[in-house]
């Protein structure tokens, strides 16, 4: 039994020392530092060094999803770094730590730590929700990706909702090249933006429709792109274009 413990603890002293380096960390550098917007995954730890100041007193965040806004404390400590086991969605939003310097004088630090796929969505083609793969910090332009594969003839209808009863949405639709041909934001009324086209050749192919939430307060915005993949070819009429419609209008 005791052999059985003693190897257990080895097994996780291991594991946790081989996973120490995966710890996402955010540098703060004063004495007085600009304001700044990091970007962190969710579920993962977080250190947060604010090594320039003698103290950090206290950290709040508000939480600005639905109507609640009240201020929680996060964290007191005489230590110069906070320690988060697992990011929350909710920590996606603007912190405001009390700290103290070196001629003790106290200081309100404010940043935006913005979480990747903290607030999604409601994408749906053809009435069918689409799902999305999560991305990791090497891709910062889109929170999720997906790819949706289609052929000429095809008619693609795509709505982007809000999920939430703040903030706002916003549908846009790039070339393969990565330029904006259309571009669609909602007036706060919180009704789907549309967007449909008519694959009519393979031009279509690899271009994207990106649906953004955009918080409010903060202005982050949470991306979900879409890729449409023409597969194969229809006989159709010939034509060197397509037809794009966005909430009923070519």
């Amino acid at each position: 039994m005791c052999l059985i413990r003693v190897v257990y603890y080895i097994i996780l002293y291991l594991f946790v020392y081989n996973n120490a380096s995966d710890i996402q960390k955010i540098q703060i550098r004063g004495p007085n530092p600009a304001f700044a917007s990091y970007t962190v995954l969710m579920r993962e730890p977080l250190e947060i060094d604010l090594g320039n100041f003698s103290a950090v007193l206290k950290c709040t965040y508000k939480d600005f999803e639905e109507y609640r806004s009240s201020y929680y404390n996060y964290f007191k400590t005489s230590s110069f770094k906070i320690s988060i086991r697992e990011v929350s969605a909710s920590m996606s939003s603007r912190w405001q730590c009390e700290v103290v310097d070196f001629n003790n004088t106290h200081i309100n630090y404010s940043f935006d730590i913005r979480v990747k796929g903290a607030k999604n969505v409601d994408v749906k083609i053809g009435g069918f929700n689409e799902i999305y793969e999560e991305t990791n910090l090497t891709v910062l332009e889109y929170d999720g990706i997906a790819e949706h594969d289609l052929e000429e003839g095809d008619v693609v209808d795509l709505t982007c909702g809000n999920n939430y009863r703040t903030g706002q949405i916003r549908i846009r639709y790039y070339g393969k090249d990565g330029k904006i041909l259309f571009d669609a934001q909602d007036t706060g009324i919180n009704y789907p933006l549309t967007f449909r086209i008519l694959i009519k050749n393979k031009s279509v192919n690899q271009s994207y429709v990106e649906c953004t939430y955009i918080a409010p307060t903060t202005q982050q915005e949470f991306t979900y792109r879409t890729i449409l993949t023409v597969l194969a070819n229809k006989n159709i009429r010939s034509s060197n274009d397509f037809i794009v419609t966005v909430n009923g209008m070519k």
